[in-house]
């Protein structure tokens, strides 16, 4: 037994002899062959295309598929030593998804490796790419990266250096314009992350933009669900679709891109959710948000709409679907926003419209505010009332509007509400030169209906107005105005409220005005006044009504769009007053018109579309133009005076035409005789008579334009005594035939001149009796009757308010002459003219008319060389008349050089 085992060891240790022989054999053959292949290596690179494609198929996998058309590999350490590491150099290398859509190409790579790093002991692959590039795009790529890889030859662990060049870089359809970048990534089976991104975009227009960008990604159920965040450090406006690739977040990048036109947005900063599965076939945005801070932007809210200007503010991108705008500052037109937001909802979901929610607040002047609402496409005051554009005054708006992103937005697509006070309102009214001032309303609008509320002065009292108007269904209006009938409008309507001069000024008249009807059609108007405490007067028809005494007016009209289309009725009474009318066609007729003594009838007939004049037609039996004077105790009594307007603009008010027939015209109280009957016909403008021609009682009238500003007057009478008495200005004239031409108006005196022919002063001063008798050439004359005969008188004149100015005035007759210089103050009921008599006038002024030494005989045009000077002052029915006898003995000459006649120390 012992023997067997012993030849059973001596078997088994020849058996591990032979085995030690082959194994050291096989090692001295593979050093060999090492030594062999590296001293091949050391000659040049060796071609492996079977291991590009090993690589390749072992590279693919989880939706990638990588063809590699070149693999070489090199070794330097034949002659530099173990201890230089292998290159792999790879080529043609071609990334594509599991859909085949190419991902991207590497022209060339190394991979640096050792043997160490084979055995999996921690030295990574390095590899290294100069010339790659992502699919459609021109942008070179550099690579530097260390990769480690398992047991089994699958990824571990990698870092990777990423320099990007400049070119366009693609992103979906479109691309960015790169100037440089770099990044960097961490690899591992389940987790990449991205930091250090940055990337500095190629310029364009007026924009440079810098791109910080960082990320992370992890695999989970099957999936990358991954984060990408980026900062741009500023962009103008305009530039922003260059650098905004269509592919992200198109509608969002759309509306953008349209609406934001002009500005800088800086400091932005944005986020972005991603989702791809595990092949990469397709990349999928769950969520964006992020903002940028917006200067001096132009944003437009709405298509067609005033775009908001200089906008200062936040954009930000809430999530995909929804964009907040909020304003810190900016403009609306001429209107300067205090604050406001617009938030934009479903931006990315295409069944259910894009909505804008508006709201602002905004200071603004009363005119830019209705410049915004009454331009297209919002049109909400197209149909006001044309004084609505006039309006001034300042305005605190908020505006609130839900607008749907609509191609063609209409009014009946939005929500829109309005609301403002409204501050120092003035705006003129329908009726010409008056207005309201001094106003504060509330206003409130939709797209249905407006509702203002408010207090003003209008015609210089308070004033309370309340509107309603509904757009639905051509729209209805509703308005209503109280306020009370002062001095202002009662004149404005020639009802002074001062009855006479030193009258009782007083009392204010309570009236209502409502309005109802279609907004943009026909209107019923509703005016109702209580006259009873306003104290007021038609001075010239010799009316006045005391306050406290019962009157009432009510009317009743028809407007359209805004102006007067008819009169339906019209009642007016107070004691000495009635008046009633009643529409008849496009008339008004008046049955009754008694107004104090006048009794008569006619009609008025508003402007048409074919006739712009108020036509008015009046007769009866009586026309009543006394004014109704109250002298002040112990004062002279007021002679009436001539208007001379004071307008220094052209005539303005509602344009007219009158036509009068009446069989009695008084034109003074009594005893003053009746004139008539009466014929006139005039027009004019406002308060303003421009053409007229009438008669009365051998009394001829005529006014005409001359200009602009000036009318000239002209009136003819062939008893000029009669015409003062009836006037009750004047009544110891008798006869006289004549007329009177003059120019008024355009804020200048009356500049005229009166003639007259064979009249008698009736009552004529003793002394100027006396200086007719001087001679026996005036005995004759000074006989024949009371007063004084005259046979020429010729009176330059200007008027200046009441104020009757005389400059060289004269009147004569054979036996007596008579000039007068002065003034005459009308209202006042005085004089003070200085006067020259001249006895014996025809012989006295025939030595004046010598020729070359006539002048030696008279001072004064009219004069003579024998004359007396006179001082006529004090009332004019009564005056005082003081004479300078010295006068009468000084030549004509010495009269003005040496100023005998002043009426110091002269003799009455």
């Amino acid at each position: 037994m012992k023997r067997r085992l012993g030849q059973a060891g001596l078997t088994l240790g020849a058996a591990l002899h032979q085995l030690a022989r082959m194994v050291e054999l096989l090692l001295v053959l593979a050093l060999l062959a090492v030594c062999v292949l590296g001293y091949r290596l050391s000659t040049g690179p060796i071609q492996l295309p079977e291991l590009a494609s090993k690589l390749a198929s072992a590279a693919s996998g989880q939706g990638i598929n990588i063809q590699m058309q070149r693999a070489d590999l090199t070794w330097a350490g034949y002659h530099e030593g173990g201890g230089v590491p292998f290159y792999l150099r790879l080529g043609g290398i071609v990334v594509r998804n599991a859909e085949g859509v190419e991902l991207g190409e590497i022209q060339s790579a190394q991979l640096t490796f050792s043997f160490a790093a084979l055995m999996n002991n921690g030295t990574p692959i390095v590899v290294r790419s100069t010339k790659a590039r992502m699919v459609g795009s021109d942008v070179p790529v550099s690579l530097l990266a260390d990769v480690w890889f398992g047991r089994d030859l699958e990824l571990d662990d990698a870092d990777m250096e990423v320099t990007l060049g400049a070119g366009q870089l693609l992103v979906g359809q479109g691309g960015v314009p790169v100037r440089a970048g770099r990044f960097h990534v961490h690899l591992t089976p389940d987790t990449a992350t991205l930091s250090g991104g940055e990337m500095v975009l190629a310029p364009v227009g007026g924009s440079a933009p810098l791109v910080d960008f960082s990320g992370q990604a992890a695999l989970s159920g099957g999936q990358w669900q991954g984060r990408l965040s980026a900062t741009v450090d500023r962009v103008q406006a305009a530039d922003i679709a260059a650098y905004w690739p269509p592919a992200a977040i198109p509608l969002t990048r759309l509306w953008v891109t349209r609406n934001v036109t002009a500005g800088t947005a800086s400091d932005a900063s944005f986020s972005f959710e991603l989702t791809t599965p595990r092949n990469l076939a397709r990349l999928k945005l769950n969520q964006a948000t992020g903002s940028f801070t917006a200067q001096d932007v132009s944003l437009t809210w709405l298509p067609r709409a005033r775009p908001i200007t200089a906008l200062n503010g936040r954009f930000a991108l809430l999530d995909r679907n929804n964009i907040l705008i909020t304003a810190s500052s900016g403009r609306l037109g001429g209107g300067m926003l205090k604050n406001g937001q617009f938030l934009i909802t479903n931006m990315s979901i295409r069944d259910i419209p894009t909505v804008g929610e508006l709201e602002v607040a905004m200071d603004s002047k009363i005119a830019d505010a209705i410049d915004i609402l009454a331009a297209p496409p919002l049109n909400l005051l197209r149909q006001a009332p044309p004084q609505i554009a006039q309006a001034t005054g300042h305005a605190e708006i908020t505006l609130s509007a839900t607008i749907p992103f609509l191609k063609e937005v209409r009014l009946a697509d939005m929500t829109l509400h309005v609301g403002a006070t409204l501050s120092d309102v003035a705006l003129p009214s329908p009726l010409a030169g008056l207005g309201f001032s001094a106003g504060s309303a509330q206003l409130d609008a939709t797209t249905d209906a407006l509702h203002v509320t408010g207090k003003a002065q209008f015609a210089g009292q308070p004033a309370s107005l309340n509107v309603a108007a509904s757009f639905a269904r051509g729209g209805a209006l509703e308005f209503q105005m109280q306020s009370l009938a002062g001095p202002e409008l009662l004149h404005y309507y020639g009802l002074d409220t001062q009855a006479a001069p030193g009258g009782k000024i007083g009392g204010l008249a309570p009236y209502t005005v409502k309005i109802s009807g279609n907004y943009a059609g026909a209107q019923k108007l509703v005016l109702a006044a209580d006259l009873t405490p306003a104290s007021f007067g038609m001075l010239r028809l010799g009316w006045e009504k005391q306050a406290g005494t019962a009157g009432r007016l009510d009317l009743t009209a028809t407007l359209d769009h805004g102006g007067l289309a008819s009169l339906s009725s019209f009642q007016a009474s107070a004691p000495g007053l009635e008046i009633q009318g009643k529409a008849q066609g496009s008339r008004i007729l008046l049955p009754v018109l008694n107004v104090g003594r006048t009794r008569g009838r006619g009609f008025v007939a508003p402007p048409n579309g074919a006739d712009p004049d108020w036509e008015i037609g009046l007769s009866g039996a009586a026309l009543d133009l006394r004014a109704m004077p109250k002298a002040a105790p112990g004062s002279a009594t007021p002679v009436p005076t001539i208007p001379t307007p004071a307008d220094k603009a052209p005539p303005s008010g509602p344009p007219w035409r009158a036509r009068l027939d009446f069989q009695q015209l008084y034109l003074a109280a009594s005893p003053a005789p009746v004139l008539g009957p009466l014929a006139f016909a005039g027009d004019g403008v406002g308060s303003t008579l421009l053409h007229a021609q009438g008669t009365a009682g051998g009394i001829t009238l005529a006014v005409k334009p001359v200009s602009a500003l000036r009318r000239e007057v002209d009136v003819r009478v062939t008893d000029a005594g009669g015409l003062l008495r009836s006037l009750g200005s004047y009544g110891d004239m008798e006869g006289g035939s004549g007329g009177l031409t003059a120019v008024y108006g355009g804020g200048v005196p009356m500049e005229g001149t009166l003639t007259l022919q064979d009249f008698r002063i009736s009552h004529a001063p003793v002394f100027i009796k006396i200086m007719q008798a001087m001679t026996i050439y005036g005995v004759p004359a000074a006989a024949s009757g009371p007063g004084v005969a005259f046979s020429q008188a010729v009176v330059p004149f200007s008027l200046d308010g009441d104020t009757l100015f005389l400059r060289g005035a004269r009147a004569y007759s054979s036996s007596l002459g008579f000039t007068a210089t002065g003034s005459v103050p009308l209202g006042k009921g005085r004089v003070d003219l200085d006067a020259t008599v001249v006895p014996a006038y025809t012989i006295n002024a025939l030595l004046g008319k010598i020729p070359l030494v006539g002048e030696l005989f008279r001072a004064e045009k009219g004069g003579g060389l024998i004359a007396m000077r006179a001082k006529i002052s004090g009332s004019l029915s009564d005056p005082d008349v003081s004479i300078n006898p010295l006068s009468a003995i000084t030549p004509g000459f010495l009269r003005g050089i040496l100023g005998v006649g002043e009426a110091d120390g002269a003799a009455k």
